[in-house]
């Protein structure tokens, strides 16, 4: 049923990103379809050898660890398939052209929710066949990817995007160490602060119609440009958003797992994806000529989905 619901976002999610119907967005929905429905088919091939293997579907019956050349085999194809959703490399590359080209409410849902459900689902199936190895060296290469083709990016909804697929690695990270606590902090606050990011680019994109960093001078618009510093803050993690508590977790919980290079790879490509997202940001605010935002509601909405996850994260410093 957790694959059949996923098949079902397929379709449902193609229509959002064709929303438009411009070219661009045509030819992004039409990719995302055919990698997406590509990755859900080796997850239901996944789905066969558990059934096969388990002799039942039921999760409550099988959620233990299972150890065996085949559930060994059943898992690694289930992070390739169930992975094409939740935006693992090498099968990442649907997701910043479907951010880019869907409207900005569409990319929000695409990173708040459609991606970590992915999540979610390669959490169970990490409890039912482990592979922790696979797992963690996986997502750390993917966050590391993902973070230099930040560095190089021209579009700023693509620039979020990349974000949205460190991010869920570094959620996927948290499953193979099993931080728990990480994990859900992670993905609840990415979810709030990569909404206000993709809305106030929707801001951005309806008051100057054009995707180009190098477009803007937003020292004009002062409550775009705090939406536009406080979601990038959030999202990259800088403390004491609540990203930085998850991602401070998972972290430690890859230390005391021995992941020693995973640790530094991650810890790199933090440090890349950090300068490189609020560089951008702060290029968009003092470079180009200044103009006069014309939907304050969408940026207000940014600062307070900005906010929330500031404050998850002050809850969570005083608790923890």
């Amino acid at each position: 049923l957790m694959w059949v619901g996923l098949e079902a976002t397929t379709i449902s999610s193609v229509l959002l990103v064709t929303f438009e119907g411009t070219s661009t967005a045509l030819e992004a929905g039409w990719r995302y379809l055919l990698l997406v429905s590509s990755g859900v088919t080796f997850a239901f091939i996944s789905v066969i050898l558990f059934y096969f293997g388990l002799h039942t579907l039921t999760i409550s019956e099988v959620l233990y660890p299972h150890i065996s050349p085949l559930f060994s085999l059943a898992s690694a194809i289930a992070l390739l398939g169930f992975g094409t959703k939740a935006g693992v490399f090498p099968v990442n590359t649907w997701l910043p052209d479907a951010h880019s080209e869907a409207p900005s409410p569409v990319s929000a849902l695409f990173s708040g929710v459609l991606l970590p459900v992915s999540i979610y689902i390669l959490h169970t199936i990490f409890i039912i066949a482990p592979l922790p190895g696979l797992y963690s060296w996986l997502a750390t290469i993917s966050i590391l990817i993902s973070s230099i083709m930040m560095a190089s990016q021209r579009y700023y909804k693509r620039l979020f995007a990349y974000s949205t697929i460190e991010n869920m690695n570094f959620a996927l990270l948290g499953v193979a160490v099993n931080s728990l606590t990480g994990l859900v902090i992670l993905l609840v606050t990415h979810a709030f602060a990569k909404a206000g990011a993709f809305y106030a680019s929707g801001s951005l994109l309806k008051s100057q119609g054009t995707k180009e960093i190098n477009e803007y001078g937003l020292y004009g618009s002062p409550l775009l440009a705090s939406s536009l510093i406080l979601s990038s803050l959030a999202v990259t993690g800088a403390p004491p958003f609540g990203n930085f508590i998850g991602e401070f977790l998972i972290l430690s919980s890859v230390l005391k797992h021995g992941l020693v290079p995973q640790f530094w790879i991650v810890i790199i490509s933090l440090i890349i994806s950090f300068v490189s997202v609020n560089y951008h940001v702060s290029r968009m605010i003092f470079k180009g000529k200044p103009f006069r935002e014309r939907y304050k509601a969408l940026s207000i909405i940014a600062i307070i989905s900005a906010l929330i996850s500031l404050i998850v994260g002050v809850v969570g410093v005083v608790l923890l």
